[in-house]
């Protein structure tokens, strides 16, 4: 399984609109400076802003066109991994090292400044030729459509993968990774950004790309953004460098205040077609074909959902909560205050515990008014099961219905007692 960082457009399962609105920007020169990326948790909007960078990244100059074109100027604007010890003697590059770093760049400089054969007396000096700053050095240069590659570079690919996940040092981040692009996400003792993480976007926002045309700022988790913090990002949206593109991702669309919203590119990531991701997860993760129906039906096509029940302990705990259940089904009200907690112990709270009970409740109701429509299930694998209780349909039907409602109960931690919510959902009051 890829991290986040390591995807590109080629890798990422579906959101096929998203990519061909950012290469229709790019190819058109009409980059907006904000992105606004949402939708539902564990749909692929960080892998797709990872993404999205490296596409923007590498639509800019090559590093020939980025270094100042002087022999003075062979400092590292773009930094590769040096082929020898900084503590060794010698160039901190190596030889080849500088030639790694700005390939037909160096050749270019030393063309540039190697004298011209001639006549007359060579020891007469002659005139400097003025460095020539390149305008892509600073700030993107009107390209037209054509000349836009639309192809990430390999070596773009690779430094946006090291830039993530962030290490903290005293509770500020430490750089890595790409020069041109900068990372911010909620901090991890407060589960939030802080005005001070802004502060610092805005004076990374005002250093200049170093290697081509952008730079890019990731903001993850932008709906936690406090509120003295969504107005210093608000002043800032309101004139941004026009080198800039600020990618903000969020599951919450609506917590994102009006007037960010508005100044930016909205980009909605939807749940990927399930018969595609089906495909994927047996072709690329070699996923069991039932196994991935399974974990496919209960993400509700969301890729990153998929993965955690197939890694994770969900169809453990569907068991167990299915087993719950059926104690209640045979024994009656009487097994219902031990069921609940067995349910509430084995899913790790109401909300866990409600939706596998509610995908158990409309099994049973598919089963009997659609029997012969097996593709329909979400615990199609469980069959036998589902057989093996027989409700009246009316039931059934307002019993999913309350474990909706107690499901909202886990944005509520104010709420003090799960368990009798869920026992009026399985057990409602005559």
């Amino acid at each position: 399984m890829r991290a986040p960082s390591e995807h590109n457009f080629e890798t990422i399962w579906g959101h096929e609109p998203v990519k061909r609105l950012v290469r229709g920007m790019l190819a058109e020169n009409r980059l907006p400076h904000a992105l606004l990326l949402h939708g539902p948790d564990g749909v692929g909007k960080r892998s797709t802003a990872f993404a999205i960078a490296k596409m923007i990244l590498s639509s800019g100059a090559r590093v020939r066109e980025s270094v100042v074109a002087a022999p003075s100027a062979k400092f590292a604007w773009r930094i590769e991994e040096p082929k020898r010890s900084p503590d060794e003697p010698g160039d901190m590059f190596g030889d080849d090292g500088m030639e790694d770093l700005f390939g037909d760049a160096l050749a270019a400089d030393e063309s540039e400044s190697k004298p011209e054969p001639s006549g007359r007396d060579e020891s007469v000096a002659r005139p400097a030729k003025k460095p020539e700053l390149k305008a892509s050095s600073v700030a993107p240069a009107s390209t037209s459509p054509a000349d836009v590659p639309l192809t990430v570079d390999p070596r773009v690919e690779r430094m946006v993968s090291k830039a993530y996940p962030i290490e903290w040092e005293n509770d500020a981040p430490v750089p890595a990774g790409h020069v041109d692009l900068n990372i911010i996400e909620p901090m991890p003792k407060s589960k939030s950004i802080k005005v001070d993480q802004v502060r610092m976007l805005q004076d990374a926002a005002h250093v200049p790309p170093m290697e081509g045309r952008y730079r890019v700022i990731l903001v993850f988790g932008a709906d936690t953004i406090t509120g003295s913090a969504a107005n210093s990002l608000l002043k800032f949206l309101e004139e941004p460098p026009s080198y800039l593109v600020l990618v903000l991702v969020t599951d919450h669309y609506h917590r994102i205040l009006e007037t960010i919203r508005s100044r930016c590119a909205s980009l909605v990531c939807q749940p990927v077609d399930r018969e595609l991701l089906v495909d994927r997860l047996v072709e690329e993760e070699k996923v069991d074909p039932a196994l991935a129906k399974v974990a496919t039906a209960f993400s509700e096509g969301r890729p990153g959902r998929a993965l955690q029940v197939i890694g994770g302990k969900l169809l453990e705990q569907r068991q167990e909560v299915f087993d719950a259940r059926l104690a209640i089904e045979r024994v009656g009200s009487a097994a219902l205050p031990l069921a609940v907690q067995r349910a509430l112990g084995a899913a790790g709270g109401i909300g866990p515990a409600a939706l596998l009970l509610m995908s158990l409740a409309r099994d049973r109701l598919v089963r009997q008014l659609a029997p012969k429509s097996e593709h329909l299930l979400v615990n199609g694998d469980l069959a036998s099961t589902l057989d093996s209780m027989e409700t009246d349909p009316s039931a059934l039907f307002l019993e999913a219905e309350r474990l909706v409602e107690s499901m909202k109960m886990e944005d509520h931690p104010a709420v003090p007692a799960p368990q009798p919510a869920l026992e009026l959902a399985l057990w409602p009051e005559p």
